[in-house]
Formats: C-alpha cells, sequence, structure tokens
C-alpha cells in the first residue's frame, strides 16, 4: 500500500471549488437583476414620453372645449395609474395655453422614484 500517493480530489478541493463556483454564481445572478432592472426603468421611461406626448397631442386637438381636455387628462391620469407602478400623472397651467406635465412612479423595493416631466404649449 502506498502512503504517499493519492487518487482523486480531496474534500478540502472541492469544497474551495464549490465556494470560487457558489460566488460566481451569485455575481452573475446579481449582474442579471441589475440589467433587468435597468430594461425596466428605459422601458418606464420611454412609456412616460410616449403618455406625456399623447397626452400634449390631445390637449392640441382639444383646443379651448373644456370637456374635452377634461376626458383627455381623465384618461391620461388612468392610464399611468395602470401603466406604472405606483404611477402618479400631475399637470400644471402656466397660462391659459402652456403646460407642465409629469409622470412619477416608484419601484417596490426602492426608496428613490423617478420622473418625467414635458413643457407644451396647446
Amino acid at each position: 500500500m502506498l502512503l504517499g500517493h493519492q487518487q482523486g480530489f480531496s474534500l478540502i478541493e472541492v469544497m474551495i471549488a464549490l465556494a470560487i463556483l457558489t460566488f460566481s454564481l451569485l455575481g452573475f445572478a446579481q449582474a442579471q437583476l441589475l440589467a433587468l432592472h435597468a430594461s425596466e426603468q428605459a422601458y418606464l421611461t420611454n412609456l412616460a414620453d410616449l403618455k406625456n406626448v399623447e397626452l400634449a397631442e390631445n390637449f392640441i386637438i382639444c383646443g379651448s372645449h373644456t370637456l374635452c381636455l377634461q376626458q383627455a387628462l381623465i384618461l391620461w391620469k388612468k392610464e399611468i395609474q395602470e401603466s406604472f407602478p405606483k404611477g402618479i400623472g400631475k399637470i400644471t397651467t402656466f397660462n391659459c395655453s402652456n403646460y407642465q406635465s409629469k409622470i412619477q412612479w416608484f419601484f417596490p423595493f426602492s426608496k428613490l422614484g423617478s420622473s418625467l416631466d414635458l413643457f407644451f404649449s396647446a
């Protein structure tokens, strides 16, 4: 029987290899999660831009018809609440034809929110 000759891997070698593999997989999973969050943020930013432009177009179409403007604003706010996590839509009137629309949303696991503003004239 040979005492100095070993076949296969020792337990410590296997444990070190598993630790390296575990940390590598955790790093990969975290990178995937960050990429998913960034793509969701980009999607919501683009959607907010489209919703703001859509509201501006509706205001231009409505002109000075108050009922049409109110209906467009109600529909816009409803779409914001449905499309964004904790979405809030606000509009500010600077004078009779200059407006600022703002869409704000919050992610469930983040304390910080995101928002997008658009200034337009109708």
